[in-house]
């Protein structure tokens, strides 16, 4: 819902221009001469297309673009209404851009200094929304798409560059950054961690204990399991998971 709070760039003029370098006055010359807006699609050329593309890419992906993202009028007190209610656990869900350099970390930022740490508390980033638990979701995207079956101290981008390094691009799509793994959906948790608490009583997964040094002396009571190790059968407890037919 981070679209629904920042404010968009049509909404912060100044941003985008500060961003791109420009001086902007406001007046018509200045929208035409940008090259940002086209009236007629007819107007533009393939090249031309991709040319725009790229400079409006080059806006977003720039250092300070979202820290200085205006809130949306009324957002920032409706947030606060909405977490003062009873019964009500509010998240901020937000995607990061895939050039993450400074988006990940300015939205952080952004939230700290428009809503205090206790809700920097409660950021989810991730590429796909899908997969965070919930009863409503308050977003500017007419259409969610995820990659599953379900519908529905700020942190440092070293994750993001590890996970690219290690494992791919691919797999940056796939993070999911947040505080409480409670609200997230899945079927399985592999985790060092011994107990994970969060706003959920009962998380839909189940928790799969990875054995290390400062977990290695607990005893688990059944049904709770544990990984020894990436040697273990790892890929048989994720079998157990599947419905019976899916495994015949």
């Amino acid at each position: 819902m981070a679209s629904s709070i920042f404010g968009t760039p049509e909404e912060n003029p100044p941003s985008w221009a500060k961003s791109a370098g420009a001086k902007s006055s406001g007046g018509r010359e200045d929208s035409e001469s940008s090259g940002l807006q086209r009236r007629n699609s007819s107007e533009a050329s393939s090249g031309d297309f991709l040319d725009l593309k790229d400079k409006v890419a080059s806006v977003y992906e720039a250092p300070g673009f979202f820290l200085d993202l205006e809130p949306i009028p009324g957002a920032l007190e409706a947030m606060r209404e909405m977490s003062a209610m009873p019964d009500t656990e509010v998240f901020i869900c937000t995607s990061p851009l895939l050039k993450y350099d400074h988006c990940v970390v300015e939205k952080y930022r952004w939230v700290e200094q428009h809503l205090g740490p206790e809700f920097v508390e409660r950021i989810i980033l991730t590429r796909d929304k899908t997969v965070v638990l919930g009863d409503l979701l308050i977003d500017d995207k007419d259409t969610i798409r995820g990659w599953t079956r379900y519908s529905w101290q700020p942190p440092g981008i070293w994750l993001y560059r590890w996970v690219e390094q290690h494992l791919g691009p691919e797999f940056v799509e796939r993070i999911i950054l947040t505080r409480d793994k409670t609200v997230v959906l899945g079927d399985l948790l592999i985790d060092d961690k011994d107990t994970i608490r969060g706003q959920e009583q009962t998380p839909r997964w189940e928790h799969l204990l990875f054995t290390c040094c400062h977990n290695q002396h607990l005893a688990l009571l059944p049904p709770r399991r544990r990984l020894l190790s990436w040697s273990d059968n790892w890929r048989e407890i994720i079998d157990s998971k599947r419905p019976a037919a899916a495994r015949e």
